[in-house]
């Protein structure tokens, strides 16, 4: 019986292994394509700020319409890698606003825009809690079980 349990549980590590390398060369390839200038990326440090954990308002605003992919950086079994998650493009003021769930530990978020993304700011300050978002993005799989907290 242990040994029946033995190579399970290697076969469950070489499945993990195999998957979390998967992971994390492929969410690195849209980063390592982009031009530098198109890449922004943006640390929420919500302990600093005193906030709780939970949903809230990201805002970015620019000058001219832009489209913007949403990723997050993970950190799983000693890899790290961007998870890209959601897309938006913005309104008539140049403006994007997103919900998403942030937890009590820093949180980098990385932004791929279709255009120059020098003069994007992002924000989520009390005054973006109170615009109604256009993106909605739930909890992941690995959120709702307690991980990346």
């Amino acid at each position: 019986m242990s040994a029946l349990f033995i190579i399970l549980v290697s076969m469950l590590g070489f499945g993990v292994l195999v998957v979390s390398s998967k992971m994390r060369r492929n969410s690195n390839i849209l980063h390592n394509f982009a031009e530098p200038t198109r890449v922004k990326e943006w640390r929420f440090e919500p302990e600093d700020a005193g906030l709780l954990p939970g949903r809230r308002n990201i805002a970015l605003r620019g000058s001219k319409p832009f489209h913007v992919l949403i990723g997050v950086r993970l950190q799983f079994l000693g890899h790290s890698f961007i998870k890209w998650y959601g897309c938006s493009h913005t309104n008539c003021r140049n403006e994007v606003v997103f919900h998403a769930y942030l937890s009590r530990g820093n949180c980098n978020f990385y932004f791929l825009f279709n255009t120059e993304a020098t003069d994007i700011v992002v924000s989520s300050t009390e005054q973006d809690q109170c615009i109604i978002p256009w993106g909605s993005y739930p909890l992941v799989w690995w959120q709702k079980l307690g991980f990346f907290k």
